[in-house]
């Protein structure tokens, strides 16, 4: 299986955007749904990071890797930490961060083959001196 790895950094992807892109509105947030590989990176990006809060505690060296199992509802549905950061209110930071931002409704312009492919499990890298405080 394809694992997807998205580094939630200032790091810009190219080509992201498209002219015919639908615009939905939910009450949790305004989205629009992503039609390529990149684009769909960059919105996860965006959902997640929108959510994320730094720790009064962490330090800028700091980072967490979580892998997430998303179904085909466009729910996170399963968060395992795969290397913790060391410091519990950090690594509750990132896992609240993508609980805020489920469902990843934006997923659902893929085709189901590319969805399938590489983004049912993602690898997600969450470093401290990405956070807002």
């Amino acid at each position: 299986m394809k694992l997807m790895f998205i580094i939630l950094s200032a790091v810009l992807i190219y080509g992201c955007s498209s002219s015919n892109v639908k615009s939905v509105y939910t009450p949790k947030r305004t989205f629009v749904e992503c039609t390529s590989i990149e684009q769909c990176a960059l919105t996860i990006h965006n959902a997640v990071s929108d959510n994320w809060v730094r720790p009064w505690n962490a330090k800028n060296n700091m980072r967490v890797e979580i892998e997430v199992t998303v179904n085909d509802s466009f729910e996170i549905k399963d968060i395992n930490i795969t290397k913790s950061s060391g410091l519990k209110s950090y690594d509750k930071s990132a896992i609240d961060a993508l609980n805020s931002a489920t469902p990843l409704v934006e997923l659902a312009g893929l085709a189901s083959e590319e969805f399938q492919k590489d983004f049912t499990t993602l690898n997600l890298i969450f470093n401290a001196r990405d956070l807002r405080r």
